[in-house]
């Protein structure tokens, strides 16, 4: 068991190993592909693409409180494709020549939420769903939601972890 994970105590919904540094080297490699437009970008196009991040961020805080307002209220597939549809909204109709910025700054500031998201999952251990990694790191406290892409990466895990404790 890692510090973090002492730390945390009684937390059940915690990534194995694999699922973490596939979170932080994907998140990186997301986070990697930004950083010419971020260099490259005049100072309004990275404001604005900043300004989509941080979008993401109030509606996925916002996101939390619901769902740790009411657990199992929204929760398994179905809260999943629901958690992510703000980040699919602002990266689609953010893209060059969408209807929200018109030059990619929604796309960019979706993927940079995404890509920290990842990294801050990873090291955070969250399992579950990646676009909640900001607000449970903010709050403190776990709201669990699935992920289409790491979840069943966790449940091999966690599998795997209880066939080494046994019965």
């Amino acid at each position: 068991m890692s510090d973090m994970d002492s730390k945390r105590g009684d937390r059940t919904n915690v990534s194995g190993p694999i699922g973490r540094v596939f979170r932080i080297v994907v998140g990186v490699l997301v986070l990697g592909s930004m950083t010419g437009f971020y260099l490259n970008g005049s100072g309004q196009f990275v404001l604005r693409s900043a300004a989509a991040g941080a979008g993401l961020i109030v509606i996925y805080v916002l996101l939390h409180r619901l769902v740790a307002a009411r657990p199992g209220s929204v929760g398994g597939w179905l809260g999943s494709v629901v958690a992510v549809i703000p980040f699919v909204l602002v990266y689609v109709l953010g893209i060059s020549g969408g209807p929200i910025f018109g030059a990619g700054e929604g796309q960019l500031g979706a993927l940079t939420f995404l890509g920290v998201s990842l990294v801050l999952a990873g090291l955070r251990g969250d399992s579950g769903c990646e676009v909640m990694a900001v607000p449970n790191a903010l709050s403190r406290k776990d709201s669990y939601l699935v992920c289409l892409v790491f979840s069943p990466i966790d449940r091999f895990e966690q599998r795997k972890s209880d066939k080494r404790r046994g019965p």
